[in-house]
């Protein structure tokens, strides 16, 4: 098994990342609103920094075969940022002086295998700097290469773990971007991997631009995207997948 150290360093650079755009945020304009539904910068930072919390802790359960996913974490009055920097080398501690042969890390959102985990982490942490550029004035800026590797790596599984049940007959929807081409299906009762109805919506678009409409940051309506939808399924996509 190839070492995780690279992936993991991958989460500590976005995470990173995200901590140091928030401490050139004067604290008088933290109550923006995010493209989060909701949420201010602030609610975004307090979100980031007890995620990094918990995952890291989850790495270093997995090191000793604890698999229970680790339990509510409070901030108080800590400043997010600091946190976050403080959990990442947590999390790099962890990898580190993590065994050769790694059990499934009991993160808080389910048990993954370590390479997926972190690429996981890397989407998580990675889309939220985006947010947090995109909060504090940047237009729409590109998510960083190892977002979108990360994201389109964990592929299918990103879109099952974030799918929801629809009221429709079977239907598959296909994203296809130049690095990687992801489908689901519909079945009438459940989600599954591949293309395997009748009925598709093939979706596609740049790099980025499927990235962002995977992970609900992009409307489907959006210029970017270019549809093949005979059976006008487009407007189950919101539906279908919720956003990060």
């Amino acid at each position: 098994m190839r070492s995780p150290l690279p992936l993991a360093e991958a989460v500590a650079a976005e995470a990173v990342g995200f901590a140091d755009r928030l401490d050139t945020i004067d604290p008088a304009g933290r109550g923006a609103s995010t493209p989060c539904a909701d949420w201010t910068i602030d609610d975004l930072a307090n979100h980031v920094a007890v995620g990094m919390v918990r995952d890291a802790e989850a790495f270093h359960r997995a090191r000793f075969g604890v698999p229970s996913p680790p339990g509510e974490v409070m901030l108080g009055g800590a400043d997010p940022a600091l946190v976050v920097r403080a959990a990442v080398e947590h999390l790099l501690d962890a990898v580190i002086r993590g065994p050769q042969t790694w059990p499934t890390v009991p993160l808080p959102f389910g048990p993954y295998p370590v390479t997926a985990a972190l690429q996981s982490l890397i989407v998580e942490f990675g889309v939220h700097r985006n947010d947090l550029e995109v909060a504090t004035g940047q237009r729409i800026p590109p998510f960083s290469d190892a977002t979108r590797t990360a994201l389109f790596g964990f592929g299918e599984h990103y879109l099952l773990r974030q799918a929801a049940p629809l009221e429709a007959s079977a239907c598959a929807f296909t994203l296809a971007a130049p690095s990687a081409t992801l489908s689901i299906t519909w079945n009438g009762g459940r989600w599954v991997r591949g293309a395997d109805a009748a009925r598709e919506c093939r979706i596609a678009g740049s790099d980025d631009a499927v990235a962002r409409l995977m992970l609900r940051r992009l409307d489907i309506t959006d210029p970017r995207i270019d549809l093949l939808d005979p059976h006008h399924l487009a407007p189950l996509f919101p539906c279908a997948i919720r956003p990060l």
